[in-house]
């Protein structure tokens, strides 16, 4: 028969294998848990540190996408198996069973962990879900202001890196930006003029531009010379109307 070799080292305790996720998982006394492809024994595809004992006992929760795995200290921990991260951890202290490991066992169905010692303990494993990556920021830098215009539905908002962005309102999708608006000055207010062709933002150099939102075309530059330097404008703008 044919057979194949995983070297491990310090040999292994505990192991679990999953046909549907084409996994094996194994445990042993050098607190690492080594995640194998089953036909591929020269390498592990993965190794899971964090037990500070050797571990006692895994289970692969398919459903869930989840390893769980107990070290002899009595440490719970819960994995992701798709990404190898560590989700949870129950510590000695937090669970409070007291005693030598003697049997464990995970139900998929009351997502409950039973653990025996001198002593019998079911433990509810709640864990949280990994948070998707998927969120759209609308600015790399702070939002400092944002208007809505109904004339076009658009929504237009400004931010401390000097960036103009607009935004379909019905759909959220970017329609366009231009940066550099202000010099790299932070926008601190905005308003459109009675028709709702031109933007006009103010900075805290003290200066008003007037725009063609949709180009990016700055139109005009409104600014109150200081006596000190005429190149620049007067006091921060907080608000225009």
């Amino acid at each position: 028969a044919d057979e194949t070799v995983f070297k491990v080292y310090k040999g292994v305790i505990v192991f679990d294998f999953s046909k549907t996720k084409n996994v094996l998982v194994t445990g042993g006394m050098d607190r690492t848990i080594r995640l194998w492809n089953p036909y591929v024994s020269g390498k592990p595809t993965a190794m899971l540190r964090g037990h500070a004992s050797p571990i006692f006992y895994l289970f692969i929760a398919e459903e869930e996408d989840r390893i769980f795995s107990i070290s002899t200290d009595r440490c719970i921990k819960v994995w992701d198996i798709q990404d190898h991260t560590c989700l949870l951890t129950i510590r000695p202290k937090s669970h409070k069973i007291r005693g030598d490991l003697q049997a464990v066992h995970y139900s998929s169905i009351s997502k409950s962990l039973a653990v025996a010692t001198d002593q019998m303990a079911i433990l509810n494993i709640k864990h949280r879900t990994a948070m998707k990556e998927d969120v759209v920021v609308t600015h790399k830098d702070a939002v400092t202001c944002c208007k809505y215009n109904p004339e076009f539905k658009q929504v237009i908002t400004c931010c401390s890196g000097s960036v103009v962005k607009v935004w379909d309102f019905e759909s959220g999708a970017p329609i366009f930006e231009f940066g550099d608006a202000h010099g790299g000055e932070a926008i601190t207010c905005m308003t459109f003029d009675n028709t709702g062709r031109r933007l006009v933002t103010g900075c805290r150099d003290g200066i008003l531009r007037i725009w063609n939102y949709n180009n990016g075309h700055c139109l005009r530059v409104l600014k109150k010379k200081s006596p000190q330097n005429p190149e620049i404008g007067g006091n921060e703008i907080c608000d225009v109307t």
